[in-house]
């Protein structure tokens, strides 16, 4: 579905996908604010975010849909390959790789800004699911009832299979406008967390579990092509795979780095008990060194202060 504008065709899709990336950079801009991060850096991360996200996006769906990229492949059809869809999950775990790549190419601590994307990410996506459903994508099962609303959806010649027309189909279960309805609400939970709760840094996590629990359950009512194999769809197995790698690295910073210190507490003891009077001595000598050379180091910028204060 789209709408003309000095000649120019505009599919909403893409008007509502940009303007999800625009609404969500705006918050952004806001939310630095309040944990006094650099702007600079946020634009040269969210650059990672997005290449990340668009080769994820784009690497997931010719995997999901390998048999119409052979046979483009085999008829040297690359542009239909390119101009094919893109899927979510690829995006999301793509945009994710790519914060993580900028954080250890300039060797920084990303936590502040992984806080900052997962709570402005699920007013992006609400808006761009509104744009699935003008452009009928992602649409549910057929349906007419509460939640449900017409398709757009091309109708074919039964003879030649090919598209006579577009127009508004069948009634379906609204899955995008329900899903952004969703994604509204999480965005204002994370906000609240985000304002109120700052210290906990709870965000990515919840948003991680959150949008994994309800991806899972929404995809029994989706309506649209193949949604995978082995009882599961696609994204299901994704869910599930998110679900454990977020407990799993939960219960590792609990419990994983805490046995990791005491094993190190227990070798200095140990290297401690089994040193000799000389090294033991040594030691002692080593730390009240040290300890001077703290005193004097505090003492030279007390003077250096009091003289830049007269």
């Amino acid at each position: 579905m789209s709408f003309t504008i000095f000649g120019k065709v505009v599919p909403f899709y893409g008007l509502f996908y940009f303007l999800g990336i625009g609404v969500a950079a705006l918050v952004a801009v806001f939310l630095i604010k309040k944990r006094k991060l650099s702007g600079y850096e946020l634009t040269y991360s969210a650059i990672f975010a997005v290449l990340g996200g668009v080769v994820g996006a784009k690497l997931l769906y010719c995997l999901v849909s390998i048999k119409d990229v052979i046979t483009f492949i085999k008829a040297g059809d690359f542009a239909s390959i390119m101009k094919g869809g893109f899927v979510f999950y690829g995006g999301l775990i793509g945009g994710a790789f790519g914060l993580w790549l900028y954080g250890k190419c300039f060797k920084m601590k990303m936590t502040d800004y992984y806080e900052v994307f997962a709570t402005v990410f699920p007013l992006g996506h609400a808006l761009g699911r509104v744009g699935c459903q003008l452009a009928g994508c992602c649409y549910g099962v057929e349906y007419d009832g509460f939640f449900s609303l017409p398709t757009w959806c091309g109708f074919y010649d039964p003879n030649t299979m090919e598209i006579v027309y577009y127009g508004w189909g069948p009634n379906r279960l609204a899955v995008p406008v329900l899903e952004a309805s969703v994604l509204l609400i999480l965005f204002a939970v994370l906000m609240w967390f985000y304002y109120k709760k700052p210290h906990l840094k709870l965000n990515t996590t919840i948003y991680c579990l959150t949008y994994a629990a309800w991806r899972f359950f929404i995809e029994f009512f989706r309506g649209d092509e193949a949604r995978g194999k082995f009882l599961l769809s696609t994204s299901q197995w994704i869910s599930i795979a998110i679900v454990l790698f977020v407990v799993g690295l939960l219960l590792y910073k609990k419990y994983g780095k805490k046995k990791a210190v005491v094993e190190n507490v227990s070798e200095s003891v140990e290297k401690t008990e089994n040193a000799t009077p000389v090294e033991t001595e040594t030691n002692a000598e080593t730390v009240e060194t040290v300890q001077e050379t703290e005193t004097v180091e505090a003492v030279e910028t007390t003077d250096t202060t009091e003289n830049k204060t007269e």
